[in-house]
């Protein structure tokens, strides 16, 4: 019963450790670097955020 508690107090624990934030990354540069013709995934910025944060997902401004 003891254990059980415990697994629960932990539990309740990580749930309120406050979430990361997101990476801001700011990417200057001219049509070349936002890719003004290319789909989303293919621009520069997005795919450095992809190699920079793995896993993450953009938000782009």
């Amino acid at each position: 019963m003891r254990l059980l508690i415990l697994i629960a107090a932990i539990a309740a624990l990580c749930a309120l450790r406050p979430k990361k934030a997101a990476p801001a990354y700011l990417a200057l540069g001219d049509s070349y670097t936002i890719g003004e013709s290319v789909d989303s995934d293919s621009r520069y910025p997005v795919q450095a955020l992809h190699i920079l944060f793995p896993g993450s997902h953009p938000d782009i401004q």
